[in-house]
């Protein structure tokens, strides 16, 4: 488990100015023509009107600068409607990882350090494979 001060770690790095690397996408077409592309992707899907999605936001861009081999790529639910289909999305937020076009089952929901840490060692063992 992720302790208190690496969490805060992770949100406030993000404040200090570290870029991150961060695709939004809502179409399908080009959805696919990305996970063609690219062989590592994690996706969030979210939407504006939701406050863990908002409150994931911070992390997910802190992981995206912190995992550069893996793509990073969110959708709103609202306005991508058909890639959440697709995946078969019930709840928000959610993060698929997807390897070589499969997909993971998702990781639902954000409840702070549980959630980071299941985000992050999913990120670990896919950038070793």
């Amino acid at each position: 488990m992720i302790r208190r001060s690496v969490f805060l770690t992770l949100v406030a790095l993000v404040y200090v100015g570290i870029q991150a690397q961060i695709t939004s996408i809502n179409s399908l077409s080009t959805f696919n023509n990305f996970i063609r592309d690219n062989d590592k992707v994690l996706v969030k899907f979210s939407a504006t009107w939701c406050a863990p999605c908002k409150a994931s936001q911070p992390v997910f861009e802190k992981l995206s600068t912190q995992f550069g081999s893996v793509k990073f790529v969110t959708v709103d639910v609202d306005s991508g409607s058909a890639i959440a289909n697709k995946y078969t999305v019930r709840g928000i937020p959610a993060f698929i990882f997807i390897h070589n076009g499969q997909a993971s089952s998702p990781i639902t929901g954000f409840d702070g350090s549980r959630t980071i840490q299941a985000l992050t060692t999913r990120l670990v063992t896919l950038t070793k494979e």
